[in-house]
């Protein structure tokens, strides 16, 4: 990614935190600027991955970028919280408010963008591992993302329901480690398995899109 546009994302990213700080603290979904904070670091450490980088470099980096990584793709459960506004007049019709409705474009905007920009990330940094590891294909390029995008899976159900975030990992390593072992049962694979697909869909649209722009 070119350096301009790097930052025209970062000014995007910056913009809605402040927003989201100033505006929308006041909102059912304070959180947002949070949030949106954490998903936007992910997108920052893969700026700094490059494949020719010395792996003490490298490598780092790239566990930053995987520590903050599913807090993208993790916005989309974000959703759920539209049912706190609820959109029916007693009669089951959808009601025009216009407040309800900022609501709704604030939330759906903030959970379309990091998701998106956390999946480029994701297919950026498995090109330069790919790279890295002197393979080529559409096959090793499909196989390093589905790594990453089922550990970013992974990272959604302990954030969503063990309620662990990136920092629980350093600063309660044993705690979060044993949450973490002892979680396993076929719901929660249903459920990595049903996150893991959705972000997968994205990063297959993402990729139909780009070789669909090159074409033309």
């Amino acid at each position: 990614m070119q350096t301009k546009l790097k930052w025209m994302v970062r000014g995007c990213y910056y913009f809605f935190v402040i927003y989201a700080y100033f505006i929308l603290r006041k909102s059912p979904w304070q959180w947002f600027y949070v949030n949106t904070f954490l998903a936007y670091l992910s997108t920052e450490a893969a700026f700094h991955l490059k494949a020719k980088q010395n792996n003490l470099i490298y490598w780092p980096i790239f566990l930053v970028w995987l520590a903050f990584y599913p807090n993208a793709p993790y916005t989309l459960t974000d959703l759920f919280h539209l049912t706190s506004v609820y959109p029916f007049d007693a009669s089951g019709l959808m009601v025009f408010n216009l407040h309800m409705w900022f609501y709704f474009a604030n939330l759906v905007a903030y959970a379309f963008i990091c998701a998106t920009m956390g999946i480029w990330s994701a297919d950026y940094v498995a090109k330069t591992i790919v790279k890295k590891l002197h393979k080529a294909g559409y096959f090793w390029q499909t196989l390093v993302v589905s790594i990453l995008l089922f550990l970013g899976a992974v990272g959604i159900y302990i954030g969503r329901f063990l309620r662990l975030n990136t920092t629980n990992l350093i600063t309660s390593p044993k705690y979060s480690l044993k949450l973490i072992l002892g979680m396993w049962n076929v719901k929660v694979i249903a459920f990595i398995t049903l996150m893991f697909l959705l972000q997968l869909a994205l990063w297959f649209s993402l990729t139909f899109y780009r070789h669909t722009n090159n074409a033309d």
